[in-house]
């Protein structure tokens, strides 16, 4: 699961860099708290994120997903001296569960292709491959 902060570029240019760490310690934290014991969240570069899934089915995977989701969608984040911030994360999924040969660089490079789809149907979604 790829995940893009929704116009985190907005929050540094508006509240400045350290507004924007905050974002993406509370989107961590917020992220972490919504998988399971043995999935795998870390930040990917930038405003993105991976999570990864394992021995999860696709079905699963979109539920755990669509939760993050909904996660991200109703979190209120307050920082000192500017109005709370609220983001939003585009979501891009590939499940290698009918082929487990799937080399982890192509994984990424379906997962960033459903990103980049969730993107272009508006953000705030997820999208699988």
């Amino acid at each position: 699961l790829l995940i893009d902060l929704d116009h985190f570029k907005h929050v540094n240019d508006t509240w400045g860099h350290p507004a924007g760490d905050q974002v993406l310690v509370e989107t961590a934290k917020v992220l972490k708290a919504s998988v399971r014991q043995n999935d795998h969240v870390g930040r990917y570069g930038g405003e993105e994120f991976l999570v990864i899934l394992p021995g999860t089915d696709l079905e699963g995977a979109y539920q755990l997903a669509e939760r993050c989701r909904q996660q991200l969608e109703d979190l209120i984040i307050n920082i000192t001296d500017i109005p709370p911030l609220k983001i939003t994360g585009s979501m891009g999924l590939f499940c290698n569960e009918n082929d487990q040969s799937v080399a982890v660089e192509q994984m990424l490079h379906y997962a960033d292709e459903a990103l980049y789809k969730a993107k272009e149907n508006g953000r705030n979604c997820v999208v699988k491959y």
